[in-house]
């Protein structure tokens, strides 16, 4: 049996990238920072290049899948990360972080629809809205952007779908499907009480890892990341649980606004515990 659909949208789910991390993914190109520094990709580790491989698949994927919309869920940068406090950065200066990952997205948004929400401040900045110029800065390649800050709402014509957007949920110590659960319960609670629209996919990052409830009235989706595990102030509890997921995301509305959706998740190479043949 073949099934054939009329698609009307394609949305590709992009998290938690953290460009400028020795950890995560960093561009294959040679990058201009300033007069005095250049990003040189030679100086990538291995577990990068892995990383890289990937992406450069995941790009491919959205032509296959004719992605027309693109959402970039935070955490893009890698920041000043106070706590790490160097060790970990490729670079911890945030604006050659951002002109790293504006190598990476250029592909990504090109004549794509864009939607950005803001990450981590412990990431991104107090004092700097990096997103805000993540958006102005992809606005020559992308057909539109549209900066929600902390979250969007958005209805996806010509579907009466609406996506609920933002970087992070509520927490649990060890079960993501007791967060999204969690926010089901209040999502619709809010709905009926005429507080909310009527909320159809709801999608988040942060956890670095990939889940997926369909409860029958609402998709509640955890989009998985670009960085590796790594030993957060030296701590390694929780270390199986801690693993990334790395990959993304597609969602593909067809004329009748039925969902389908494709996750592409990969295992994450070892850069911070490789295993050691002795």
């Amino acid at each position: 049996m073949r099934l054939e659909v009329d698609i009307v949208r394609s949305v590709a789910c992009f998290s938690d990238m953290h460009v400028g991390c020795y950890y995560s993914l960093a561009p294959e190109d040679e990058v201009k920072i300033s007069k005095e520094f250049t990003y040189n990709p030679e100086t990538r580790n291995a577990g990068q290049r892995v990383l890289n491989q990937y992406y450069s698949d995941a790009l491919k994927l959205c032509d296959r899948f004719e992605v027309d919309t693109v959402f970039l869920l935070g955490d893009l940068v890698d920041g000043f990360s106070p706590n790490e406090r160097g060790p970990s950065m490729v670079n911890n200066n945030i604006n050659a972080q951002e002109e790293m990952l504006l190598n990476l997205l250029e592909p990504l948004v090109k004549d794509r629809q864009t939607h950005l929400v803001c990450g981590s401040q412990y990431h991104e900045s107090k004092e700097y809205s990096v997103y805000s110029s993540i958006a102005k800065s992809i606005k020559p390649w992308a057909k539109e952007v549209f900066n929600h800050q902390v979250i969007g709402n958005i209805r996806l014509s010509p579907t009466d779908k609406v996506f609920n957007i933002a970087h992070e949920s509520t927490s649990a110590m060890l079960y993501t499907a007791t967060i999204l659960d969690r926010e089901h319960t209040y999502i619709k609670y809010a709905e009926a009480m005429g507080k909310l629209p009527k909320i159809d996919h709801y999608i988040r990052g942060h956890l670095h890892k990939f889940y997926h409830i369909d409860t029958g009235y609402m998709h509640l989706i955890q989009v998985p990341a670009w960085k590796t595990w790594y030993p957060i102030r030296n701590k390694t509890g929780l270390y199986g649980r801690m693993q990334s997921d790395i990959g993304f995301v597609i969602i593909m509305l067809d004329e009748k606004g039925r969902s389908y959706f494709k996750n592409f998740v990969w295992n994450a190479p070892h850069i911070a515990d490789p295993l050691v043949m002795a």
